[in-house]
Formats: C-alpha cells, structure tokens, sequence
C-alpha cells in the first residue's frame, strides 16, 4: 500500500509541476511566441529525456542493489527537492510583464483607427 501511495501523490506533484512549468513559460514569454515555443519544446524533451533515463536507474538499482528499488526513488527524489530548491532561487520575471495596461490597449486602439481614417 506505501509504493500506490507514494505513486499517487508522485503523479499528483508531477501534474502540479508539469502544468505550472508550461503557464510560466508562456507568462514570462508572453510578448515572444518563438521563446515561448522553444522553452515549451525543451521542457518537453527534458520529459523524454527523464522517461527514458529513470527506467534504466530503476533497472540499475533493482539488478545491482540486490533488488532494492528505494535507491533509485532516492536519487530521483533528491534531485526532484534541488530542482525545486533551485527554482525557488531564481529571481522572479519582470513585473508588468503579466497581461497589458487597458489605456496601453485603448492607446494602441486610438492609434489603429486614426492609420485607417
């Protein structure tokens, strides 16, 4: 029952995780749709990249550690905490950045409609 709990709340933090990563990308890249579709391309081939390197750390602990599979969920756990740790640690996307002032908008408006007349 302890490993279907843990997978539970594993894949819980990882729906957490994987959505928050994509909607900051696309926050912090907002007024820049090629940045913000490189970014989402790398966050996905680092998720190719995880699911093709953890089944072999499994294997690897499981065939060298005398059947022993906590190992490898430790080493994945403690770079699971630096990441976050890390990411904690990054200094935050300039402010202003998130959505657009309405006399910006209204500005930008005036200004369309005075080329056309």
């Amino acid at each position: 029952f302890k490993l279907e709990a843990v997978m539970v709340v594993s894949g819980f933090a990882y729906g957490i995780t994987d959505s928050a990563c994509a909607q900051l990308t696309l926050w912090v890249w907002e007024d820049d749709a090629r940045w913000q579709r490189g970014c989402v391309a790398v966050i996905n081939a680092c998720f190719t990249v995880g699911a093709f390197v953890t089944p072999m750390l499994v294997a690897g602990s499981l065939h060298y550690l005398n059947d022993a599979v906590w190992p490898a969920f430790h080493i994945l756990a403690a770079l699971s905490l630096v990441s976050a740790i890390v990411a904690t640690r990054l200094p935050p996307p300039r402010p202003g950045r998130r959505g657009h002032d309405k006399s910006e908008t209204d500005a930008h408006a005036e200004v369309d409609a005075s080329s056309e007349g």
